[in-house]
Formats: structure tokens, C-alpha cells, sequence
């Protein structure tokens, strides 16, 4: 299925809005309200939508479902839609490790084995850094695949 520019700007905005809900509200008893009317929009047999899940504490508070995953078949979105959300998530990613080292709880030069243990040693340490800083697969393709890893003096993130 193919969405248009249009569409995809409306999802795009869904998911954006879902990840700025938890921010904007708490877990009052409004809260269902005060979502439904941000998300009152995508409420359409014609427009794709989003899913919220708010958690507080651990606990998920709220979780609602609007507007549709298919607009073909007219499947409509749940909290458990699962969504292909491709390059978009680096954007978030990117965002919660600048949180993270803001708040002090990860530093760049870290070595990701620290967190990813699994992570075979390929002779050179592979910091938090390099990952964000990796725009293209050459690095991955030099390396080898993460599961078929062996030492490899040529991968080297600093020298691409």
C-alpha cells in the first residue's frame, strides 16, 4: 500500500503527537479526555492515526487506538498495532541517548558492550559515539554482520 505525501505527513504527526502526550499529561482523570480531543482529527474512516500508550510510574494509564493501520481494508489502530516505522525511529533514538547523556546516565565514550554484551569484541571498542554518528552501512559492511563478527583491523568507525 502506498500513502500519499499527505497521508504521510498526517502519520507522521500522530506519532510525533503520541510521544508529546505522556509530556503533556499526567495521569489525571482527564486525561482520557484531553487525548481524544488531540487526537479527535484522526478519528476517520479516511485518515491513518496513531496509538497512545501513556505509562506513569510503570503502570500504563491510558491506551487507546484512533484513526486506521490499513485504509484499504479499514483495519482499524489499537494500543497492540504493531507499525513498520523504518528510519523514523532514529530520530528518537538519537534523541533519548542526548537525554541520556544530559542526564548523566550514559557517556559518548562508552563502549556499547557495556550495555549490549553480546556484541562480539572486534578488536577496537565500539563507543556510543560511533553509532550516532553512522550515517551509512560502509562501517557494517566492513565489520561483518553483528552475529557473524570476527576481530577485523580494518574496522576502524574513526577512519571510514
Amino acid at each position: 500500500m502506498i500513502f500519499s505525501p499527505r497521508a504521510l505527513l498526517r502519520l507522521a504527526a500522530g506519532l510525533l503527537g503520541s510521544c508529546l502526550v505522556a509530556a503533556l499529561f499526567g495521569a489525571e482523570t482527564s486525561t482520557a479526555s484531553k487525548v481524544d480531543q488531540l487526537f479527535s482529527v484522526w478519528e476517520r474512516p479516511d485518515s491513518p492515526g496513531a496509538a497512545v500508550v501513556i505509562i506513569k510510574d510503570g503502570a500504563v494509564v491510558y491506551q487507546h487506538g484512533y484513526g486506521y493501520a490499513n485504509l484499504e481494508d479499514h483495519a482499524r489502530i489499537t494500543p497492540q498495532t504493531v507499525f513498520d516505522v523504518a528510519s523514523v525511529a532514529k530520530q528518537f533514538t538519537g534523541l533519548s541517548v542526548a537525554m541520556l547523556i544530559e542526564q548523566g546516565k550514559i557517556s559518548l565514550q562508552e563502549d556499547i558492550r557495556k550495555y549490549l554484551p553480546d556484541v562480539p569484541d572486534l578488536g577496537k571498542p565500539i563507543c556510543i559515539q560511533h553509532l550516532l554518528h553512522l550515517n551509512d552501512t560502509s562501517v557494517a559492511r566492513r565489520c561483518g554482520s553483528i552475529h557473524h563478527a570476527k576481530p577485523n583491523a580494518g574496522c576502524d568507525v574513526d577512519n571510514r
